[in-house]
């Protein structure tokens, strides 16, 4: 084999054509065997191409839509979706990313078997039941006994809802941080009808204030026990002031205990357990030096008298 080989080399060599003659006697050396094989363009693999710019293609035509769907119905209301090519080909590379960071995850099918369901909802984060939620928001933050039915009700709207522990978690710190906002809102306006309140009856009773609530306290403690006192001056009215600063309702009870006893306004001095106590001390210093120079004595004797007249009074009526 390499002597046939060989022999064809030097019969190729023997039948090449003679160098043609030069001016001057001298030769000119033959082609080199590749420019004689290849041509002078050489080929387009050796890179001989025509430099010439790409032509755009033509935009879509405007049933890009069917012919991408082919014979696939539901692909097609797929594309009917996208208003162009460009937001197809944009949202095919957002699902690339999500599924390159993991964050793709399946579609709960419609009327999912239990088992399905199940599935789904463990790797979406929704418990297997409303009672697995947990609703608790931390940082101090704990539900009062008032809220519990609430948080019962949503727990069983969010897990019918297939709603993620995340998701319930962030609706219930919204609802909390509303819950603040608006008792920091309740305080504030109470506060301020509650001096407002009490400038406009120290305005109109003048030095009865303290003897009309101090009349007022004295009747409730006679007729209702601490809570139902409690209960009906912290009840709200219809325009959400409390009872026990409203002034029209303070002026109705005040009135209503000097009518039910005239000594709920006479309020005993320290030391004393009632006002007769207390006027049977400043009896014994009636006529005293130390009693004609004290006008306060003087006037203070005179408000215990006219309590126990008045009462006696009451009570021969009766």
């Amino acid at each position: 084999m390499t002597e046939d080989t060989d022999a064809l080399a030097g019969g190729m060599a023997d039948t090449a054509p003679a160098a043609d003659a030069a001016p001057g006697g001298e030769t000119t050396a033959p082609a080199s065997t590749e420019t004689a094989s290849t041509g002078s363009q050489g080929t387009i693999a050796d890179g001989n191409v025509t430099e010439k710019p790409v032509a755009a293609p033509a935009d879509w035509p405007e049933d890009w839509r069917i012919k991408l769907a082919g014979e696939d119905k539901s692909y097609l209301k797929t594309l009917d979706r996208f208003n162009s090519p460009a937001d197809l080909a944009k949202a095919y590379r957002d699902a690339q990313t999500r599924l390159s960071a993991g964050n793709l995850k399946p579609v709960l099918p419609e009327n999912p078997t239990e088992e399905e369901l199940k599935t789904w909802r463990a790797e979406n984060g929704v418990p297997e039941s409303p009672d697995k939620y947990d609703v608790q928001l931390g940082n101090g933050f704990v539900w009062s006994d008032a809220d519990k039915p609430l948080l019962d009700d949503f727990a069983q709207y969010a897990h019918k809802a297939n709603m993620p522990e995340g998701q319930v978690k962030q609706v219930l710190g919204w609802y909390a941080s509303m819950q603040e906002r608006q008792q920091a809102q309740i305080e504030e306006a109470d506060e301020r009808f509650h001096q407002e309140s009490e400038d406009k009856l120290r305005s109109e009773w003048g030095n009865e204030f303290r003897r009309n609530t101090n009349a007022i306290a004295n009747l409730l403690d006679v007729h209702a026990t601490p809570d139902v006192k409690a209960d009906i001056l912290m009840s709200r009215l219809p325009n959400g002031r409390r009872l026990g600063d409203d002034p029209a309702a303070l002026k109705m009870l005040a009135s209503m205990a000097r009518e039910a006893n005239p000594e709920y306004t006479v309020v005993p001095a320290p030391g004393f357990q009632n006002f007769e106590g207390e006027l049977e001390a400043l009896q014994k210093k009636v006529g005293t030096q130390e009693y004609w120079r004290d006008p306060a004595m003087q006037a203070r004797y005179r408000e215990l008298l006219e309590a126990k007249t008045a009462r006696e009074g009451k009570g021969r009526a009766a």
